[in-house]
């Protein structure tokens, strides 16, 4: 979020800048910011955070590691996770090739998902990692 001097200025740079390109295929978008109508900050806040966790489903043996170090490798995270059985490991990435702070694991069992499944909310170099079932892909 960006505030503006006055509202003449906001307005101005909502003109400019709106649909300007600033990479192959990327857009800004600015607009001007609008509370929902009858909703304190707190309530809208909760209403963003408050999402439905992803249900287990037996024999899928996939989790989603979240909030990862973006400098971190696929040694490293393999390494975290020694003595789990890992049958695949694909790390998030744009289309560049750079890590997105976020990878998929597939187990081998699922005690091995529910030991990994226990990690969630512990830190990695400062980060607060985010361990959940990953979403089986729609057929």
């Amino acid at each position: 979020f960006i505030t503006m001097d006055s509202a003449r200025s906001a307005k101005k740079a909502i003109l400019e800048a709106d649909g300007t390109a600033f990479s192959e295929g990327r857009y800004l978008v600015v607009k001007k910011y609008a509370r929902g109508e009858g909703q304190d900050r707190d309530q809208q806040q909760q209403q963003q955070h408050a999402r439905e966790p992803v249900q287990r489903i037996r024999g899928y043996r996939r989790v989603y590691v979240g909030n990862l170090p973006w400098t971190y490798t696929e040694e490293q995270l393999r390494a975290d996770f020694d003595g789990y059985g890992i049958k695949f490991l694909r790390m998030g990435t744009d289309a560049e090739g750079n890590f997105r702070g976020f990878a998929h694991i597939h187990f081998a069992t699922e005690e091995d998902v529910d030991r990994a499944l226990e990690l969630n909310g512990e830190y990695l170099e400062g980060r607060q990692i985010k361990i959940s079932c990953a979403v089986p892909p729609k057929k």
